[in-house]
């Protein structure tokens, strides 16, 4: 045959040839594949005539309130009730007033009580002519007070018991010429005041600048019921 006797002298012409082969069977098998299992598909659609419009049912507009108006109608209340607190207001000043003159009445003895326990119960002080040095008499005072062993004033004849002593004062502070001037008439009084008046000697010493050997006072004692 021929056939057998063709030769293929160089590669290139029998790859050409392979290829074409190659790409000719593609072509087909894909036709035919196509064709095959993957018909194309037609709908068939009937048109309706004069259709009814359909449309959206209207939505209610919903007005929003002004701020102004808003702050109006909270304000009209209050104003109500602070008339109504205005109308009440008397009344309720009546009625505090009348219970705190209740009050006072029923604590008026208390206060009384009260004040008279916050009173000394007695009290001495140094009569006599003015002395400049104010502080030392403020020191003997305080010295003699302390020393004073008060009488109990629960059998006081009288509201008030004065007792007064007098005595000189001497430039070292020594204590001369004690009496009892005047009498309270309650010896447990008048045996007192010049116990307290010894125990307290010797004083402080007169002030440098005084110029006087001795200084003469009067003190007097109060006792009170």
């Amino acid at each position: 045959m021929i056939s057998g006797k063709i030769k293929f002298r160089s590669p290139w012409v029998f790859s050409t040839v392979l290829h074409i082969i190659v790409l000719v069977s593609i072509v087909i098998f894909s036709s035919v594949s196509f064709k095959k299992y993957y018909p194309a598909k037609v709908h068939k659609v009937n048109l309706i005539k004069n259709l009814p419009v359909v449309t959206e049912p209207e939505r209610p507009v919903i007005k929003k309130e002004e701020p102004k108006k808003a702050k109006k109608r909270i304000s009209a209340p209050r104003k109500k009730l602070k008339s109504k607190k205005m109308k009440k207001a008397p009344v309720a000043v009546k009625e505090r007033e009348s219970l705190k003159q209740q009050l006072e009445e029923k604590l008026l003895p208390a206060r009384e009580t009260a004040k008279k326990r916050e009173e000394p119960k007695a009290a001495a002080v140094i009569q006599g002519n003015r002395f400049p040095y104010t502080w030392y008499d403020s020191l003997i005072l305080n010295k003699i007070s302390g020393r004073w062993e008060q009488p109990s004033s629960a059998l006081l004849q009288k509201d008030v018991l004065v007792a007064v002593v007098s005595f000189a004062i001497m430039k070292d502070g020594g204590i001369e010429g004690l009496l009892l001037s005047e009498k309270s008439g309650y010896a447990p009084l008048d045996s007192s005041v010049i116990s307290a008046v010894k125990d307290s000697a010797p004083l402080p010493p007169l002030p440098k600048e005084f110029g006087e050997s001795f200084r003469q006072v009067n003190v007097r004692f109060e006792l009170k019921k």
